[in-house]
């Protein structure tokens, strides 16, 4: 969850730019009903039926009124879609440029491969594989490349990998988690590349974790040595969680850790039943109140983390820390995201003393962008 408690009204008084007020008197005001949280550096934001784009600096990049409607998704992978009219949706770059014209009906993001999705019509048209240069490749009818129910497809629409009654992962961090059936109708899980090579063999009895941060959890048949583990991209066991190891953690329960991220991952639950842990590569464990590095931090709430940062939660507000328990960002929001690393900005809500703000913060938990006042009715 990327904001948390996001909708609140605004309400711009005489206190907002006051010596305890966390909005910078340089603060610039969008004229909007909603805002986007920053994506790649740029904003989506709206008013009343009208789409517009801004940057970091509050400047209009696309002004209202100069598309039908703006994806609210933002900018992934460098565009963004953008649609002129029912069934007409192109992409833009991120200085604004209309790159692919608004004539598809359907316009998927672009991949890291720098590909995207598109159909001509929502029913029984053409579809494409499409760059942002306008090259195109023509698909199959009812075909479309990537993981699929039954198979994985290239982005010419062939199958490359086949895959009956069992069942495939997504693609994540460059591999996709895939079970097949094996010698004497075992079935058992390995990794395969986006071209459908077998990276990590058919080998896991049990389902495995998909790859993050360039490690997966994988579970053993016989728990005896190690209770689960985490591998690399090639297979090779480089940690591993013995039975009871976490005994202090989380008592008489094993910790499950989900996926690494920026080099830590993390458990809901300890001992108390409430606090998180946090898992580290080089195997230590640390409970994320006691290294939280905050006065009262004994009364945090653990709310969620991306690539290495906490929020978290004290006396109902949010603030943010770094995975080693630095506080980056008091907890005083009603709502906070985590920073776009492009912008470094980060959509946030704030209200104390009958003083109701909306926009986005920098680093130092400042407003800079702030929302304008809706109407009423």
């Amino acid at each position: 969850m990327r904001a948390l408690a996001l909708s609140i009204l605004v309400c711009l008084s005489f206190n907002l730019f006051s010596q305890n007020s966390p909005v910078s008197p340089s603060a610039v005001k969008i004229d909007c009903d909603d805002m986007k949280p920053f994506q790649q550096g740029l904003s989506v934001v709206r008013k009343g039926r009208s789409w517009g784009i801004i940057d970091a600096k509050g400047n209009f990049l696309v002004p209202y009124g100069k598309y039908k409607s703006i994806s609210d998704e933002g900018f992934i992978n460098g565009y963004c879609a953008v649609s002129a009219d029912v069934d007409k949706t192109g992409y833009i770059d991120r200085s604004g440029k209309l790159v692919i014209p608004c004539e598809y009906s359907l316009c998927e993001p672009f991949d890291d491969q720098g590909y995207a999705y598109v159909e001509t019509k929502s029913y029984r048209g053409d579809s494409y594989m499409i760059k942002a240069n306008g090259e195109k490749i023509k698909l199959p009818p009812d075909v479309k490349p990537g993981i699929q129910q039954h198979g994985i497809y290239d982005r010419s629409g062939k199958l490359i990998e086949k895959v009956d009654n069992v069942t495939i992962g997504k693609l994540s961090d460059g591999l996709i988690r895939v079970q097949r059936i094996v010698e004497h109708g075992e079935f058992k899980y390995g990794y395969l590349d986006r071209n459908g090579k077998v990276v990590i063999p058919f080998q896991f009895s049990y389902q495995p974790g998909d790859f993050s941060d360039g490690l997966a959890i994988v579970y053993p048949k016989d728990n005896t040595n190690f209770d689960y583990a985490y591998i690399d991209k090639t297979g090779k066991v480089v940690l591993e969680i013995k039975k009871g190891s976490l005994q202090q953690f989380s008592g008489s329960r094993e910790s499950r850790y989900y996926n690494f991220s920026n080099g830590v991952a993390l458990s809901r639950y300890n001992v108390n039943g409430n606090q998180a842990t946090l898992l580290f590569k080089d195997g230590s464990v640390k409970g994320f109140n006691d290294i939280l590095k905050h006065p009262k931090a004994a009364t945090a709430t653990f709310a969620s983390m991306e690539n290495g940062y906490i929020l978290f939660i004290i006396a109902n507000s949010l603030g943010l820390a770094d995975k080693n328990g630095t506080v980056i960002i008091e907890p005083k929001f009603r709502s906070l995201t985590f920073f776009d690393p492009v912008s470094n900005l980060a959509q946030a809500s704030y209200e104390s003393s009958g003083v109701s703000v909306t926009g986005f913060v920098d680093i130092k938990g400042t407003f800079v962008i702030v929302k304008g006042s809706s109407s009423t009715f």
